[in-house]
């Protein structure tokens, strides 16, 4: 006999893989059904993912919408404010610019004043008051008239900007009028694909519904085909075929197992795919809740922008009736100002009239002021050259002074040397006198005594023998006067002069004393005896031979010598 298992073994292979090809089968099938969900899921996935980019970009845009619409605000505002600045910086460089005029004019009141007498600018002020209490009032006036062009001109500009960025603003409302239409063309289609998408999970739930429906009534055709099995086993047991009952329940029960196999597999991949369409639908149905929720705050920041253009718009409308009130105002100005220049012109000419003749009179008296000044320049221009001439003639004379002193000093020095020559030859000659004496009295010695020479020479000569054994007196020359080898000569004139009660202090530095180099050495009696050398003036002065020098002259430089001989 052939053993029963791997019979078994082979019967069951066989199922096996009976059971996969078929499960291959079915799951292809399922696969297909998959991959075309899939498919749609991406192409719904790639189609929300766009509505997201274009709502990121949409707000985006609102953002900036926004940013810019602020910052308009705050430029409307700084302009407001800048042109307020303005005016408050011209009304005060206004103030200033009148202050410098009144402190100018108050400076030139104060020239003028220090200038000319004081009629002459009373008179002066009193005429130009009138004239600049008119010229102040004309350029208050041309002030106030270029102040209000100077704001016309501002709100003009400010009109224009905001026309220009009214402009700006519509063709920026258009774009979004354009995109807002274009994202409802879309949030329309993604509508109908959303219809279409509720179609096709409607469709599945029906499937889904009849998968389940068919499924129960499997599990109802088992139940009743288990029951016919049961029954006709039981008759066939009756009858006597228990052998053959047996082979056909073995090959009806491995059947009706892989159908229940394939039932079950299938019932699970139903399952499996009703989660995923579940899935599916929740995700679907909220990104279609997300893109309706950014409709309406697409809708909320469209009428915020329709609002904030009503909003300019009626600001426009504001500061263009503005504007048109300030014109106005200005022509009402002008009108005043005409008028009051009129006034003016009619007062500035009378004045003007009475300013001429006034001028005139000031004229006159600045001409004759002009005449006074010349005359005093004049004069004082004549006192400067006679200063000059005076100071020239008294140098003049201080040159000639100082000339005439310096020949006076010369000449008084040359009497000096004269008078020193004087005195030296006097020496000489008392000197050759005393050797006369000594040859004479040595001839009458010799003349008695030849041989007594020796004893007269010896006593008689001061300065001992020569050195050739002969007497000194023999050995000197006649005229010269003695040297240093032979000795200090003896001095005849007295060491000490006695001077006169008007004799200066300061003459003994000026003649150097009685023995000095420059004075004589002859004693002052002798002088006084033989009386006063030739070329000296006459009688002696006291204090020397030429007197004392007078003190210095006063305007004179010191210590010069009084004009003397010349």
């Amino acid at each position: 006999g052939v053993p029963w298992e791997p019979v078994i073994i082979s019967g069951l292979v066989g199922l096996v893989t009976v059971l996969f090809y078929l499960s291959s089968n079915v799951q292809y099938g399922t696969i297909c059904s998959v991959l075309c969900v899939i498919g749609k899921e991406r192409c719904m996935a790639e189609q929300v993912a766009q509505l997201l980019d274009e709502k990121c970009k949409v707000l985006e845009t609102l953002s900036k919408v926004q940013q810019e619409v602020h910052l308009f605000l705050k430029f409307i505002f700084y302009v407001i404010v800048s042109n307020q600045i303005m005016v408050l910086e011209e009304s005060v460089k206004t103030c200033d610019k009148e202050t410098k005029m009144f402190q100018s004019q108050e400076e030139q009141v104060i020239v003028a004043f220090n200038q000319m007498p004081y009629l002459s600018v009373h008179y002066h002020y009193i005429m130009k008051t009138p004239t600049l209490q008119g010229e102040t009032t004309l350029k208050v006036y041309s002030m106030n008239s270029d102040r209000l062009q100077r704001n016309l001109e501002t709100a003009g500009e400010e009109n224009a900007l905001l026309q220009e960025n009214n402009g700006h603003l519509r063709q920026q409302l258009d774009g979004w009028a354009e995109r807002v239409s274009e994202l409802e063309e879309e949030m329309k289609r993604c509508e109908h694909a959303h219809s279409g998408m509720l179609q096709d999970v409607a469709t599945k739930d029906e499937r889904i519904m009849s998968l389940t429906d068919r499924l129960l009534q499997m599990r109802a055709w088992d139940s009743d085909l288990e029951e016919v099995q049961g029954t006709k086993g039981e008759k066939e047991t009756s009858n006597g075929t228990a052998a053959s009952g047996e082979t056909n329940g073995a090959i009806i029960d491995p059947q009706g197992h892989l159908q229940k196999v394939q039932k079950l597999i299938h019932a699970a991949k139903l399952n499996a795919d009703l989660k995923s369409v579940d899935e599916d639908k929740d995700r679907i149905f909220a990104k279609l809740n997300d893109e309706v929720k950014a409709k309406e705050d697409l809708q909320g920041s469209i009428k915020d922008l329709e609002n904030e253009k009503l909003s300019l718009h009626s600001d426009t409308i504001h500061f263009t009736e503005q504007v048109q009130v300030l014109q106005q105002k200005l022509q009402i100005m002008t009108e005043m100002y005409q008028e009051n220049e009129l006034k003016l012109h009619r007062l500035l000419t009378v004045e003007e009239k009475e300013r001429l003749q006034k001028e005139e009179k000031l004229t006159k008296a600045d001409k004759n002021i002009a005449m006074a000044m010349e005359e005093l320049t004049n004069y004082r221009q004549r006192a400067g050259e006679m200063e000059e001439e005076l100071e020239k003639t008294k140098q003049s004379y201080q040159t000639q002074i100082s000339s005439h002193e310096k020949k006076a000093h010369n000449n008084w020095l040359a009497a000096r040397s004269a008078e020193r020559e004087l005195s030296e030859i006097r020496r000489e000659n008392t000197l050759l006198r005393n050797k006369l004496t000594d040859t004479q009295f040595k001839l009458e010695a010799i003349e008695k005594d030849p041989y007594a020479l020796d004893s007269l020479a010896r006593p008689l000569s001061p300065y001992g023998l020569s050195p050739l054994g002969r007497p000194a007196s023999e050995t000197r020359a006649f005229l010269s006067p003695p040297t240093l080898m032979d000795g200090p000569p003896n001095r005849l004139s007295p060491r000490v002069v006695m001077r006169g009660p008007l004799e200066h202090p300061g003459d003994m530095e000026r003649t150097g004393g009685p023995h000095s180099d420059s004075g004589s050495i002859s004693p002052i009696w002798e002088r006084d005896r033989r009386g006063p050398p030739p070329g000296s003036m006459s009688g002696p002065m006291p204090g020397g031979p030429l007197g004392p020098l007078p003190g210095p002259l006063p305007g004179l430089p010191g210590n010069m010598a009084p004009p003397g001989l010349c």
